[in-house]
């Protein structure tokens, strides 16, 4: 059926470019059109219309279809074989089939001969008609003579009303003749790419089809299903119509299934019409390659047969070709039963595995199998498996843990497949592969990684038994001096004391367990993943007691390996966290950047989320605020949701995060509540929790959190100053509400616990403590102890407390002016680091004392460039966006940049409190 312009639908732009180029060709310009698309796009309906309107275009239109395998000039022939004057190659057609499609190489001058009697049938067609138009469809399969004779051609039209069109199907690129170098440039070639039709133009094509009553839902599914194909979706309604499928909204779930079968409905039509194809067809989908000498013998056809239906196949756009690789698309499958399928699948994975294909591909053909009950299937599963990706290898293991429910390593294996996304099933299959399996090294082995998953679900309590049992086992069982036992005593002891110390229920009991003794010959060299995690148990012992920092730090180092395993990212952890507390930011920085980076390239969520939590905290409390929201926001993403117990570490960081910049309501809801007992969540949110019902003028509460968070930590033993720092902020807060002597006995016990451990933050933590319940200028020496100490430190949110404290404390000894000044200081270091809640605090005890902020242009120094403050300047005086962007000659956008930078760093939400900011510091300073 002929389509007219007016019948096709959302090709309007290419009617319109092609309707030019057939103008052009009419009045004596040769011009060549290049229709490319997929099969079912509708190049065909495209050149129809645009040909259709015989006043439009040239009088003769000549048209082929290119078929694969044509002898020399096959197609040439075959487009001119209607027009007078064809006939005289009749002859010639048996010879130039003898010649092969390379006969340009072996006899140029019968070549060149055919080339100019073919050339001169289409000028004197041309003359007799008053113009031509070669139309050649799936040109892709064109031999190479014909189109070096469509070259040949054009270039001696000149003048002549000539008009050649190409069709192109894109999905057989790899087997397209390459096009003579400039046939489209040197002949004004026209090239029009067709894609799928536009939503809305699809929707009406898809309407019209299915007729009357047809509801929109129902339409637009049609077209999802087709992906805009107007071809597959004309055949797909054509099925759905065939099945008296109903048009309306609540049939549409049906659609999807019904466009199998008009794919198969396609393949089938193409396969009817060849002897054996079905049979080939079925082999092929069954193998996945075209290899001739396999697919004959699983279809039990001659090779000669296999050749011709393969490319039959390919022709029809059924094949999908990557390399050697070649899968077809195989609905023909379908038509076997269950049975008959998985008999084919069997015997195709057989001749591969014995003509020696990849393992992977094999496996490719077993996992559709119901099971696989034969030895050599789980052993190509296996293989298979052991050089498979991630996702590739969780799917081969699967398979044999379906066919083998007695091989422990299966559900070793898999745990560690699926324990990225999914810890509680890995817990459960080693869990079941402890039961099955028996020798004593083995089982330590798997109780080790039963740990490992036990620490990433929130659930070591539950294992430690089996560690010790594990222990217990070890111990009787001999060859103490042998490597690998040594080494599975380690990974042992090491999983028994982080285990002990994640969890609140068993940290008091582990730190009062664990001795010198308990590492008594085991070596923490670092040299092997047990070592480095047993180095990272001693590092938390150490840290949790509160003893001496570099030993910790020590440790630490050790234990900061490659990250190869789940044991090894809890060692990781566990240094960044030490090298935190210890004091040595940059370190726990760089080991958490490759612990992110490692854990997003594994896909381990639950992993990566955690690191960036400690990451986010560690970047807050310097003056990487912005840093540390998109690391907690990204944390928070991954946790996937407020329920479960990995979720709490994102929200604390993303609460101390919004806290810091002033928004302590929206921190308090994305806090939550607790949904954990590991000891670093639990304490962190305690003091979070604290912090925020502090800013939130809610004391009771406050001083309930942090004396909470002090109870709980000694009665589990952890003496550690740096660690969630309840008594510094409980002590403040008992100040506040006068009982001062409680604050006292607090502010002794940090300086004991900093005693110990010996770094400069908890010095400066005490210095701090100690300066916010002292008096006069003790008071004012200890907070200027501390402002030193912190600074060095680079804990900016304790730096710019106590350069606040020690603003105040200047102030009450009656050094009024050096007060204000220390407060100035104190909002301008807020404000540059993004701590507006500290800021508005300082600024609120500045204006207490009738201080003033003083010259805008000595408080923003280091804060605002030269261009923020003329626009801020200009702002506060009352100028609008426009007016500023024109004085300064600037554009809009770059004021309104300017002006969204300096609300960042001045602590300020709009226009309005940027001019009383800054109407109420204007002046000198008081």
């Amino acid at each position: 059926m002929i389509v007219t312009a007016e019948a096709l639908i959302g090709r309007d732009r290419e009617l319109v470019l092609f309707a030019d180029v057939v103008v052009a060709a009419r009045a004596g310009t040769p011009r060549v059109v290049l229709v490319r698309g997929p099969r079912g796009i509708g190049k065909s309906a495209l050149v129809d219309a645009a040909l259709a309107d015989p006043s439009a275009g040239p009088g003769t239109v000549l048209r082929t279809t290119c078929l694969p395998g044509t002898a020399a000039f096959g197609t040439a022939c075959a487009l001119l074989a209607s027009v007078s004057g064809g006939d005289l190659f009749r002859r010639e057609l048996l010879a130039l089939r003898s010649l092969g499609d390379h006969c340009a190489g072996e006899d140029r001058s019968l070549v060149r001969s055919i080339m100019h009697r073919l050339h001169q049938v289409v000028v004197n067609t041309t003359g007799r008609a008053g113009g031509l138009v070669l139309v050649l469809d799936d040109v892709q399969h064109c031999d190479a003579s014909s189109l070096r004779w469509l070259d040949f051609t054009l270039r001696r039209a000149a003048e002549l009303p000539l008009l050649v069109v190409l069709a192109l199907r894109t999905e057989a690129l790899t087997s397209v003749r390459s096009l003579p170098a400039g046939l489209l440039e040197l002949h004004s070639g026209l090239v029009l790419d067709l894609g799928p039709l536009a939503h809305d133009d699809a929707v009406v094509l898809a309407a019209d089809a299915l007729g009357s009553g047809t509801e929109t839902g129902f339409a637009e599914q049609c077209v999802r299903v087709a992906d805009g194909n107007p071809g597959v979706l004309l055949r797909l309604i054509e099925v759905l119509n065939g099945r008296r499928v109903r048009p309306v909204n609540g049939e549409a779930s049906r659609v999807a299934a019904f466009g199998r079968l008009a794919a198969l409905r396609d393949m089938l039509a193409v396969l009817s019409h060849t002897e054996h194809a079905l049979a080939v067809a079925r082999a092929v989908g069954a193998l996945g390659t075209t290899d001739a000498e396999l697919v004959a013998t699983l279809a039990g056809v001659p090779v000669a047969h296999v050749q011709v239906v393969v490319e039959l196949l390919r022709s029809n756009d059924f094949l999908d070709e990557s390399g050697l690789a070649v899968q077809v698309v195989a609905p023909v499958l379908d038509g076997l039963s269950a049975r008959q399928r998985e008999e084919l699948r069997g015997r195709a994975a057989w001749l591969l595995s014995v003509a020696g294909y990849p393992a992977g591909q094999v496996a490719e053909q077993l996992l559709p199998l119901p099971e696989q009950p034969e030895p050599w299937m789980l052993d190509i599963l296996r293989e298979a498996a052991r050089n498979a990706s991630f996702s590739a290898r969780r799917r081969y293991l699967f398979a044999l843990y379906r066919s083998d429910p007695h091989d422990p390593q299966i559900r070793v294996d898999l745990a560690a497949a699926v324990g990225r996304e999914d810890p509680e099933r890995a817990l459960e299959l080693l869990r079941e592969a402890l039961a099955l399996t028996g020798n004593v090294r083995e089982r330590a082995s798997v109780v080790v990684k039963l740990a490992a998953a036990g620490l990433a679900t929130g659930r070591a309590p539950e294992v430690l038994e089996l560690v010790d049992a594990a222990l217990a086992e070890l111990g009787s069982a001999g060859g103490a001096d042998h490597a690998a036992h040594k080494d599975l005593v380690r990974g042992l002891t090491a999983s028994r004391i982080i285990g002990g110390l994640a969890d609140v229920s068993t940290i008091g009991a582990t730190l009062k367990s664990a001795g010198v003794a308990t590492f008594t010959d085991l070596g923490t060299a670092g040299e092997t993943v047990a070592e480095r995690l047993l180095a990272a148990a001693r590092a938390a012992l150490v840290t949790a007691r509160g003893e001496q920092a570099h030993l910790a730090l020590e440790y630490a180092s050790t234990a900061a390996g490659p990250v190869t395993s789940r044991q090894s990212v809890i060692s990781s952890f566990v240094s960044a966290l030490v090298c935190h507390l210890a004091g040595e930011r940059i370190t726990a920085l760089s080991i958490l950047g490759r612990l992110v980076e490692e854990r997003s390239t594994e896909n381990d969520h639950r992993g990566e989320s955690t690191a960036l939590s400690l990451r986010a905290l560690i970047r807050a409390e310097s003056d990487e605020l912005s840093g540390a929201y998109a690391d907690a926001r990204r944390a928070v993403e991954l946790s996937g949701g407020t329920g479960r117990p990995d979720s709490v570490a994102p929200r604390v960081a993303l609460a101390t995060v919004l806290a810091l910049r002033d928004e302590v309501d929206m921190a308090a809801l994305v806090l939550g509540e607790p949904t954990t007992c590991g000891v670093w969540e639990h304490h962190e949110y305690l003091m979070t929790r604290g912090q925020i019902r502090w800013a939130q003028a809610d004391i009771p509460g406050a001083i309930d959190d942090l004396t909470a968070c002090g109870d709980s930590l000694r009665e589990a033993g952890i003496a550690n100053p740096s660690f969630a720092p309840w008594w510094l902020d409980l002590a403040r807060l008992l100040v506040e509400v006068g009982r001062a002597d409680e604050a006292v006995e607090l502010v002794e016990h940090g300086a004991k616990l900093a005693r110990r451990w010996r770094t400069r933050h908890a010095l400066g933590l005490v210095r701090l403590a100690q300066g916010s319940i002292a008096h006069g200028d003790q008071a004012s020496a200890l907070l200027c102890e501390a402002v030193e100490l912190l600074a060095a430190t680079a804990d900016r949110v304790r730096q710019v407390e106590a350069e606040h404290l020690l603003g105040l404390a200047l102030a009450r000894g009656g050094d009024l002016r050096g007060g204000r000044a220390r407060l100035r200081h104190a909002v301008d270091l807020a404000v540059r680091w993004g701590q507006r809640a500290h800021a508005s605090w300082a600024r609120a005890d500045l204006e207490g004392l009738g201080g003033r902020m003083g010259r805008r242009d000595a408080v923003l120094t280091g804060s605002l460039t030269p261009s923020e403050r003329r626009v801020v300047a200009m702002a506060a005086s009352g100028a609008n966006n426009r007016e500023i962007a024109e004085a300064l000659v600037v554009s809009l956008r770059t004021v309104e940049i300017h002006l969204t930078s300096a609300y960042r760093k001045l602590g300020v939400r709009g226009r309005r409190q940027l001019a009383e900011a800054l109407t109420a510091h204007t002046g000198s300073q008081a």
